[in-house]
């Protein structure tokens, strides 16, 4: 197997699971919406562990191979721009991440007991995010017809 195919399994395993985990635990923790705040604390504690050890580690290493390949493939210096929109829709994608991330610490530290509906918005915002880099990919990268 060539370097090229690994960088590449890397980075789609990686996107898959960092994008999965961060819904599921968005989903989970919004879902304890209607639960005490002793309940979303210690749930806040646990889905941030998991965070940290799975979804955070994935995250850089997903950004990483995507950076490696983009560079190696000559991506910036092709004129099109599905990759620059990509891009755009990866960084709100990391700062939707961050920002849960954020969400979650002052959960699990009892800091925060208002608006859970945030944890919702992060929560969509995140697919729609997911969904518009897929559209780059596979839509605008390679056009029907082309």
């Amino acid at each position: 197997m060539n370097t090229t195919f690994i960088i590449k399994l890397v980075h789609v395993l990686g996107v898959v699971f960092f994008t999965g985990g961060s819904l599921i635990l968005s989903r989970v923790i919004a879902s304890s919406k209607k639960e005490s705040d002793e309940f979303k604390q210690a749930l806040a504690k646990i889905v941030l562990r998991i965070y940290k050890i799975a979804v955070l580690p994935l995250m850089i290493v997903t950004v990483l191979t995507g950076f490696y390949m983009a560079i190696q493939l000559g991506s910036f210096k092709d004129p099109t721009p599905w990759l620059h929109i990509k891009l755009l829709f990866v960084l709100i994608l990391v700062a939707l991440d961050q920002m849960f991330f954020a969400l979650l610490r002052k959960t699990a530290a009892g800091e925060i007991r208002e608006k859970w509906a945030t944890y919702n918005m992060v929560h969509a915002m995140t697919g729609l995010a997911f969904l518009a880099i897929l559209i780059c990919v596979f839509i605008v990268r390679y056009p029907v017809g082309a």
